[in-house]
């Protein structure tokens, strides 16, 4: 939206201006609930936020340096939405554990056997042991995260490919019909 000259500061903008949505945090979301490892990251984003204009000329001129650590980054990011969906579960599961005790006792006296009960429990309901809750910490760790680029200004032609597009991030347009090994003219320097 800045890009397109829609807003001129995200700092001005009114609390639900869908400026302020962060759809990235929400992808991650949706990746912990699905099981996905993969980013897809739209460079243009990163060339539209005038913070990350440098991230984006970085990223295309040093692929093997800022890559593994967007993938690093997206990892911490992930830890972090997990702990926090992980005490929010702890929270809920202590709310309607205390919920279920104090709904089944009708007065704040101590619990004490009585004489009317003809010696038969009363059925109570039990919440879930804690024990049941998916580690989502752990599936975490377990997980090699990695972002997807795409978007990139340019396309070039495999064809018109030139010896200074090496080692950059590169979109290339065509139609892949076979592929073969790289097989290098010199093996071994004297």
């Amino acid at each position: 939206m800045l890009k397109d000259g829609e807003i001129d500061d995200i700092n001005n903008l009114p609390a639900d201006h869908p400026g302020h949505t962060r759809e990235y945090i929400e992808m991650m979301n949706t990746m912990l609930d699905l099981g996905v490892s993969q980013l897809n990251l739209d460079t243009k984003n990163l060339k539209a936020y005038p913070p990350t204009i440098k991230a984006w000329h970085q990223l295309q001129s040093f692929p093997a340096e800022i890559v593994p650590a967007i993938d690093e980054a997206i990892k911490h990011v992930m830890l972090e939405i997990a702990e926090q969906r992980m005490q929010d579960m702890r929270t809920a599961h202590q709310q309607q554990a205390a919920r279920l005790d104090n709904g089944n006792r009708e007065s704040s006296a101590p619990i004490m056997p009585s004489s009317d009960i003809d010696g038969t429990p009363t059925p109570r309901q039990t919440v879930e042991p804690l024990n049941d809750m998916p580690d989502l910490i752990e599936e975490v760790h377990a997980r090699l995260y990695k972002a997807r680029m795409f978007g990139l200004d340019h396309t070039i032609n495999l064809r018109d490919l030139n010896p200074g597009d090496m080692d950059k991030l590169i979109s290339i347009k065509g139609l892949v019909i076979r592929t073969t090994p790289i097989i290098p003219d010199m093996k071994e320097g004297k």
